[in-house]
């Protein structure tokens, strides 16, 4: 019970945020998103376990995007930058390791 409570909890925080958060696995796959970063990259509830990879996502330079990504997974180094979406649209991108109950690296956190 408690846990579906905090579950409910962090679905309704995702939702009320404006920013685009993205969750991707250690293997790149999609864990969990919210609705902002889901315009941008198109997102739907049934991409939850698809890799990045195969989403065609509104942003010009996605081979930048995906390397920058696994850079973060490999390193453990954050990045950040701009990125301009396909309308010609800037946004600020952060990419930081998300990491497991020992502390090891285990996905990635997209902003």
């Amino acid at each position: 019970q408690e846990l579906l409570g905090l579950n409910a909890d962090l679905d309704l925080l995702f939702a009320a945020i404006d920013a685009g958060v993205l969750f991707l696995d250690s293997r790149l796959r999609i864990r969990k998103f919210n609705p902002s970063i889901g315009e941008i990259f198109r997102l739907i509830d049934q991409d939850v376990g698809r890799p990045i990879e195969h989403i065609a996502y509104q942003l010009a330079d996605q081979v930048g995007m995906i390397n920058d990504v696994r850079h973060v997974l490999a390193t453990g180094e954050p990045r950040e930058g701009e990125v301009r979406t396909r309308d010609g649209n800037w946004l600020l991108k952060r990419i930081l390791p998300s990491r497991g109950g020992a502390r090891a690296i285990d996905g990635v956190v997209l902003t």
